[in-house]
Formats: C-alpha cells, sequence, structure tokens
C-alpha cells in the first residue's frame, strides 16, 4: 500500500510538459479571449502536441485571434496531420480542395481524405464518397462512392445517408432500390437534414404499400 503513491508520482511524471498549455489555451478559447489561447497553443504546437497544432490551424484558417493565414493554417494542419490527428487531415484535405494557403490539388485532397477515412472518421468517408462520386483526384467510380458513403451513413452521417439515399433512387453504383432509398432518406430526415425529407416523400410516391412497409421495418431494425 504504501507504494501507491510513488506509482501515482511517476504517472504524474509522465503527463507531456504541453497538457498544461493545451487546456489553458482551451479554457481562453471557451472564455471569448482567443489571443491567449492563440499563444498558449502555440507554445503546445511547438512542443508537439497534435491536437494544439490543428486547433492553432484552425485560427489561422478564421483569422481569430490572429492574423488571418492559409498558408500558416496549412503549415500547422499538416505537422497535426502527420501525427496522424484524424481532424488535421480532413482539414488538410479541405484546404488541398479549395486551394487555400496552397495550390488546389484534388489528388492531394483525396489523400488526406483517405487517410482519415481509413481511422474510421464518417466525415472523412463522406467527402471521399463524394470525390468518387465526382472523379475529383481519382478515377470517377460509383461504387467505391457509395462503398464511402455507406460506412459514413452507417455511423450516422446524415449527408452520407442522405446521399446514399440518391444513389440507391437513381441507381448509381448500385441497383436501383427504392426501400433503400426510402430508409436512408428517412434516417437523414430524422436529424433535419436538408432536403431528405423531400427526398423521402417523392420516393414514398413510386412505391407500392408492400414496399413502403418493407422500408417501416427496415427503419426499425436499424441498420
Amino acid at each position: 500500500m504504501r507504494r501507491l503513491p510513488i506509482a501515482l508520482f511517476l504517472i504524474l511524471l509522465a503527463v507531456p510538459a504541453y497538457a498544461h498549455d493545451y487546456k489553458e489555451g482551451l479554457a481562453a478559447f471557451r472564455l471569448g479571449d482567443y489571443t491567449t489561447a492563440v499563444e498558449a497553443w502555440r507554445k503546445a504546437a511547438e512542443e508537439g502536441d497534435a491536437k494544439a497544432q490543428n486547433n492553432l490551424a484552425g485560427m489561422y484558417d478564421a483569422g481569430v485571434g490572429v492574423t488571418q493565414s492559409y498558408t500558416e493554417a496549412v503549415r500547422w494542419y499538416r505537422r497535426a496531420g502527420d501525427q496522424g490527428l484524424v481532424w488535421a487531415q480532413l482539414n488538410l484535405a479541405h484546404m488541398y480542395r479549395e486551394g487555400h494557403g496552397i495550390a488546389q490539388d484534388y489528388s492531394e485532397a483525396a489523400r488526406w481524405y483517405l487517410r482519415a477515412a481509413l481511422s474510421d472518421f464518417d466525415l472523412a468517408q463522406a467527402n471521399l464518397g463524394w470525390m468518387y462520386l465526382n472523379g475529383l483526384g481519382v478515377k470517377q467510380d460509383d461504387r467505391v462512392a457509395v462503398r464511402w458513403y455507406r460506412r459514413a451513413a452507417e455511423q450516422g452521417n446524415v449527408e452520407a445517408q442522405n446521399n446514399l439515399g440518391v444513389l440507391y433512387a437513381t441507381g448509381r453504383g448500385v441497383p436501383h432500390d427504392d426501400v433503400q432509398a426510402y430508409f436512408w432518406f428517412t434516417l437523414a430526415a430524422a436529424e433535419g437534414y436538408p432536403d431528405a425529407a423531400r427526398n423521402r416523400d417523392l420516393t414514398a410516391e413510386k412505391m407500392s404499400p408492400e414496399q413502403l412497409d418493407e422500408a417501416t421495418r427496415a427503419i426499425g431494425g436499424g441498420y
């Protein structure tokens, strides 16, 4: 029993020094003191804290608490993304896709979306589905788009749910299936996604009572 305090002391020593700076920045941000937040996150970011790097990048991206600079945002997103932080990977992909702070490069955007998507990050999966659907940075492939949209939709991503419904309704990448379309539109509509309720109702107009009953049972059973 007497050895327990020593173990706790050793655990406390193992906490990274930048953890305090990150938390200080978070507290300042929540209070609206953005300058202090930037200063604290910069200290933690320079010491290698991936979350602080991503947050600092976000401040540069939005021009909050610091002079707006897409170039600096890209630099810090990349440092965090290289450490495996999925939010930073997603944000860096967005920068490549939009050409903010770096030359527009759809291939690089798709590559960074993929890195985050492989970590099962639904936002990256939905964006990667969009890239495949439109052939941006990757070879256009409706079936691959369906696969990524489905992975995101099954995690509750409402945009992916709606878009997967559209693909079933139009027969892109999957056989046309109004029951599946209705199913995914209904899930997205339940979360208030724009146009999902309208898409569901338009699909319902084409369905038989038996199909509507099947779709309703599927909704009750979940994915």
